[in-house]
């Protein structure tokens, strides 16, 4: 995570959570690319592209009663792309899990690891590799204990931060940083330990795996919804 104030990014996601069409329409053109790879890789045919990306503008942009709109939840910590592409995964997840299902699988978590390689060498390893890598995932999440697992449910699926777990927990917030710093983790050391006895692929391809989990991991994990004091109040986009 980085300490540096993203000013720019900042003011227009402000803007663009307060209705202005304009800075809504860069946000649009500069980052919705990302939503395509976002849908194929998570809806399995459950709606349309175009009713998703409805449904994710909605989330995005407009506030209601019960919530603000998800991007006044960017708090100028790291770059705006990397915030959207947490918050469209998650955002997608919820809206197409969430009929018939109050609770996110091992799966679900495994989806909401957010795209974060321009690679297309690593793309295409986990794209061929996909069967392998999520049945890894699934192995190293069940391995974990219960708390490990509802603390990354929480802050994966739910974009919690770490006053609202230590909140629910009823924990000093550096005992809730500790313990999902312990998730992550024991997390990647199941996953590595896994997919080296499951894949038989060079040990080059296998780092290269981990590599993409583990920034998709961390970067969930840093952008959380939770706003720094002094930001825009904001809830998980897919709350």
């Amino acid at each position: 995570m980085t300490d540096e104030l993203h000013t720019e990014d900042l003011a227009l996601a402000r803007a663009a959570g307060a209705g202005d069409t304009q800075a809504i329409a860069s946000i649009e053109s500069r980052y919705f690319a990302d939503i395509g790879p976002i849908l194929a890789r998570i809806a399995h045919g459950t709606a349309s592209r175009d009713e998703l990306e409805q449904r994710l503008r909605e989330r995005l942009f407009v506030s209601t009663p019960d919530r603000p709109a998800g991007i006044l939840g960017y708090a100028g910590r790291g770059d705006l792309r990397g915030f959207l592409r947490v918050a469209m995964t998650r955002a997608a997840l919820n809206l197409v899990t969430r009929n018939g299902r109050d609770r996110p699988s091992d799966d679900d978590l495994f989806d909401a690891i957010p795209d974060v390689g321009d690679d297309p060498e690593v793309r295409h390893l986990r794209d061929r590799c996909q069967a392998e890598v999520r049945a890894a995932f699934r192995a190293a999440v069940a391995a974990l204990t219960p708390r490990e697992r509802n603390l990354l449910r929480h802050a994966f699926f739910d974009g919690l931060g770490i006053e609202a777990l230590a909140r629910i927990y009823g924990v000093h917030r550096a005992t809730a940083a500790r313990w999902l710093a312990a998730a992550r983790a024991d997390l990647l050391e199941k996953l590595q330990a896994d997919l080296r006895a499951r894949l038989r692929i060079e040990a080059s391809e296998i780092e290269s795996l981990l590599r993409w989990a583990r920034s998709g991991i961390e970067l969930s994990l840093d952008h959380g919804f939770e706003p720094e004091p002094g930001a825009p109040s904001g809830q998980s986009v897919g709350g």
